[in-house]
């Protein structure tokens, strides 16, 4: 089933990716006014991570109902079944990448 997200995204490096945190900071306090959330939990989400010498996209935001009713100030992404893979990361978005 395909699944409907929207929130703020950002293009980051490896070398910059300790900056996502910042990301958050900024969509942190709109979450809970997405327009057609579903649910409490929040996602990071990474695309277009093929091309490593440019970065990669990263949105932060929530999963969405009905994307025609999320405004047009938020990114929005409509992700289809069976074409990513989900890590939990339980700590600060800070130490995301850290080994």
């Amino acid at each position: 089933m395909e699944r409907n997200y929207a929130g703020a995204s950002r293009r980051f490096t490896y070398e910059t990716m300790r900056e996502i945190s910042v990301l958050w900071n900024e969509v942190g306090p709109n979450l809970g006014t997405i327009p057609e959330g579903i649910g409490q939990a929040a996602y990071g989400m990474a695309f277009d991570m093929a091309t490593s010498d440019q970065g990669f996209e990263y949105m932060a935001g929530v999963e969405v109902g009905d994307l025609a009713k999320v405004p047009d100030s938020f990114r929005k992404e409509t992700i289809p079944a069976r074409t990513y893979v989900v890590f939990p990361h339980l700590g600060h978005v800070s130490l995301i990448g850290a080994i």
